[in-house]
């Protein structure tokens, strides 16, 4: 009796580090793939603002040449 519930004892923590690392590792993983969401945002938004701010750059060097164009020599 002695002997069955010192292996009982010795399973339970064993049981639970096990649980708990599975745990972290379920954290971990929503972490992991939040950061990437994150990551995709915040690439979508700096490729609206690179694409946009080269179409002002170029509207904007399109009117300026077309008025430089107007000038008289």
């Amino acid at each position: 009796m002695g002997g069955g519930k010192k292996q009982e004892a010795s399973l339970k923590p064993a049981s639970s580090a096990l649980g708990d690392m599975l745990f972290k590792l379920f954290v971990t993983s929503l972490s992991v793939r939040r950061l990437f969401q994150y990551l995709t945002v915040l690439n979508t938004l700096s490729q609206i603002l690179y694409w946009g701010s080269r179409a002002l750059v170029a509207l904007t060097w399109g009117k300026k040449s077309k008025a430089l164009q107007r000038l008289p020599v």
